[in-house]
């Protein structure tokens, strides 16, 4: 332990605020001190104070919560924490830098005792000391082997299907770094594809002008010598030939993957995520930044994985929706909610088991609405046998007109849930996919909206079978919806008799991605669009 019980987690940590080490501090331990708060001339330090849960009333919301580097250690083949000299690209970076543990110098860890140091995340701190306690005569690594796409581009258990975008770049930085201060130094770079986003391109031909290596491959392995000294075995898939590299030290590019952070958030804020956990934007296109819900916009690697560049430019972007949110007033409710006709209640008081309470009795013995609770969701309209309870837009008449506009013989109809399902469908041209023509989607709050009189007018206008397409139970809205999504599908079938046979529901939420939902929807003949 090279730090006091109050300092810097590290010399350029972002806010440059001194912190107090609750393990270190005898005030917080229980013992009598306290010098600090008598020593402080500003009065920062306050140990009268505690934790306490402040609520704000705020306009918008923006989701920063950044990312998390990928465990490398569930590639064993690999040896990061098996063998000492096997580390990141982050790690490497903070060796490289002249505040980082080795004040700059390019070293080995294995010339280190192990020592606990600067607890930052993601650095190789914890594993080596500051090069003052470097033992004398440690050299300066001869070969470094990078390894690339450690976590993305993985199809394999434990991998993310997903480009992470920064690896290459980040990749090429250090190995340019690394050979202008250490031109002697052989550094091998083992890539699937390197990909140099816009002018980066140049940087990657002047990067290979350094002399630098390239072997296209994905390593197998990666073995210890007694020396300390590391084999990294790769076919090279250009020549077709096995190589063994010799390596004195293994820098895995790892992945990046959302925070826990990110996840807790649209866990709480009900937000829609894409199938690797990020946050999705509302339209990738019309509204990058825009959330699923209004007023909460997302930036940087909490949406998807991107460098700095992008961040930056995003979190401008979402500031300035952030603003013009806040400043566009006065503010419009969703008008696709729930909307009673007193004409035909009944007062029979089925519709009060909403699942989110949103429908209640007034003094005067009327059922209301509250229209800050209604998500649309259309339970209410499967329990009201009047038809008193509709959802605005989403009528019997209005549904069955859109029907009859669309349905040809022979036609599947699929009713798309409004959220993830419909944003997914949206995103399914933006992909360059397809499906068949003769697959007609109507969008719906959810298949609840849909009763035994809508399916069989579909199956009068020619629709051959019916698709139920919901969001995941993924989100707080969505797991109380889908089971009733569920339930109301099972009787359906039941009351159509035989013609439960030609409805259809997904219950595995695939089709998160245009990919899984293009695999969804039935491949019948057709002329593609």
């Amino acid at each position: 332990m090279d730090k006091k019980a109050i300092s810097l987690r590290f010399s350029q940590s972002v806010p440059k605020v001194f912190c107090i080490d609750s393990d270190y501090c005898l005030q917080l331990n229980g013992e009598t001190c306290g010098k600090c708060a008598s020593t402080c001339k500003n009065g920062a330090i306050d140990f009268s104070q505690k934790e306490e849960t402040i609520e704000l009333n705020v306009g918008a919301v923006i989701v920063a919560t950044g990312f998390e580097e990928y465990d490398v250690s569930q590639k064993p083949q690999y040896g990061y924490g098996i063998f000492e000299n096997v580390l990141t690209q982050m790690e490497l970076a903070r060796v490289l830098g002249i505040n980082g543990p080795t004040k700059g110098e390019l070293l080995r860890i294995s010339d280190f005792s192990k020592a606990s140091s600067d607890p930052a995340p993601a650095t190789c701190d914890s594993r080596c000391e500051n090069s003052s306690n470097n033992s004398s005569g440690a050299e300066t690594p001869k070969r470094i082997v990078m390894i690339q796409c450690v976590g993305s581009r993985d199809e394999k258990e434990g991998g993310n299907r997903y480009c992470s975008r920064y690896c290459c770049m980040a990749a090429l930085k250090h190995a340019s770094l690394i050979k202008k201060r250490y031109p002697e130094t052989e550094i091998t770079i083992c890539y699937i594809d390197v990909r140099a986003f816009g002018f980066y391109e140049n940087y990657y031909r002047a990067v290979q002008e350094t002399g630098v290596n390239f072997v296209r491959g994905r390593p197998a392995e990666v073995i210890e010598k007694p020396d300390k000294s590391l084999v990294v075995r790769v076919e090279d898939t250009l020549d077709q030939k096995m190589r063994e590299l010799p390596a004195d030290l293994v820098v895995l590019s790892a992945a990046m993957i959302p925070s826990p952070g990110t996840k807790r958030i649209a866990s709480v804020l009900n937000l829609s995520q894409d199938e690797n956990g990020f946050i999705k934007e509302r339209h990738s296109k019309l509204k990058p930044v825009d959330s699923s819900l209004d007023g909460i916009f997302v930036c940087g690697t909490a949406q998807s994985p991107k460098d700095v560049t992008d961040t930056i430019a995003q979190a401008g972007l979402a500031a300035v929706r952030a603003r013009a949110f806040i400043t566009d007033s006065p503010k419009a409710l969703d008008n696709e909610i729930v909307a009673i006709n007193q004409l035909l209640c009944t007062r029979c008081e089925e519709c009060l088991k909403c699942p989110f309470d949103a429908l209640s009795i007034n003094e005067s013995g009327r059922v209301v609405l509250d229209p800050l609770i209604c998500t649309g969701c259309g339970y209410c309209t499967e329990l009201c046998k009047e038809g008193a309870v509709q959802v605005a837009g989403f009528t019997k008449p209005q549904i069955k007109a859109e029907m009859e506009g669309v349905l040809e013989e022979g036609d599947v109809l699929g009713f798309v849930n409004s959220g993830i399902a419909s944003l997914t469908c949206d995103n399914i041209g933006n992909s360059v996919l397809t499906y068949p023509s003769n697959v007609k989607l109507i969008r719906v709050p959810t298949s609840l909206v849909v009763d035994k009189d809508l399916v069989l007018h579909a199956f009068r206008y020619g629709a051959s079978s019916v698709l139920f397409v919901e969001d995941p139970p993924e989100s707080p809205r969505a797991e109380v919806i889908y089971p009733l999504t569920v339930m109301h599908f099972e009787k359906l079938k039941e009351e159509l008799g035989d013609l439960g046979s030609r409805l259809h529901f997904k219950k595995k939420p695939m089709f998160r991605t245009p990919k899984g939902l293009q695999e969804l929807l039935p491949a019948l003949p057709g002329k593609e669009r």
